[in-house]
């Protein structure tokens, strides 16, 4: 009883932190590209809901054969679930048409891109 209480909090918190930050691209506002691929790309933005700045990774799904979508489908679950200071923290990610936006810490991004 008491863990499901603890798991319906975390996931309540989780919501609640999806609800802040935006859960559609016109939530974001795009400020610079920080990286570029064969897929998407990664761009530094600022939630038009609580004006903090965050790395959204864009994944054009079109792109990629079906392995590669299962592994961001991985991918998005297990950042999901992982919060460590020293590896990029997922707070949300969404799908639109055929891209898949993955909004995360900025700070260690911005490190990761520059090394």
């Amino acid at each position: 009883m008491v863990e499901s209480q603890a798991i319906k909090n975390i996931m309540q918190n989780i919501e609640k932190i999806e609800d802040e930050i935006g859960n559609k691209l016109s939530d974001f506002e795009i400020l610079q590209v920080l990286g570029q691929g064969a897929f998407g790309f990664v761009a530094k933005v600022r939630s038009k809901k609580n004006l903090k700045i965050y790395a959204m990774k864009k994944v054009d799904l079109s792109k990629v054969d079906e392995d590669k979508k299962k592994y961001y489908e991985y991918e998005n679950i297990f950042l999901k679930r992982l919060n460590h200071p020293n590896i990029c923290r997922l707070f949300r990610s969404f799908r639109e048409n055929t891209n898949i936006y993955m909004i995360m810490n900025i700070w260690i991004m911005e490190i990761y891109i520059h090394f």
